[in-house]
């Protein structure tokens, strides 16, 4: 895609989206994975469930209960997406996991996936860090 298409299917998204109201943001998720398969998806028995909300101009994450977690840049959402993808898959690659947890982690790697494509929707710094991750797929 030329970079002017490019930047003009963005700008086209983000009116559609952020223009009337400036609180607007598109959700993703819930990234949810129940108590006992924590350990085996995330690694971590502690992590919350949560979701994504890309805005305007910054991306945050929030507890289900809507306690803010983090807030990023959108070229770093795509690289959390690259690297907890990752993370997941190795986790549960390292796990003889039930057809449950394989469930539960597909529902993770698809919630992820699905983040990775809003920001290259969204962003144009997102949009041409995933071109550029086609040139060279060494990340993933």
């Amino acid at each position: 895609m030329l970079f002017l298409e490019m930047k003009a299917e963005i700008e086209q998204n983000r009116k559609a989206l952020f223009s009337e109201d400036r609180d607007a943001y598109q959700a993703v998720g819930p990234f949810v994975v129940s108590p006992g398969n924590r350990p085996l998806i995330w690694g971590d028995l502690d992590v919350e469930d949560f979701e994504i909300r890309l805005y305007a101009e910054e991306v945050r994450w929030y507890t289900l209960q809507g306690q803010a977690l983090a807030v990023a840049s959108p070229v770093d959402l795509v690289g959390y997406c690259n690297d907890l993808f990752v993370l997941v898959t190795h986790t549960g690659l390292v796990h003889d996991l039930r057809a449950d947890q394989l469930d539960e982690l597909g529902r993770i790697q698809y919630r992820l996936i699905e983040a990775k494509m809003w920001a290259g929707q969204l962003y144009l710094a997102a949009k041409q860090r995933i071109e550029a991750e086609k040139e060279s797929p060494s990340r993933w």
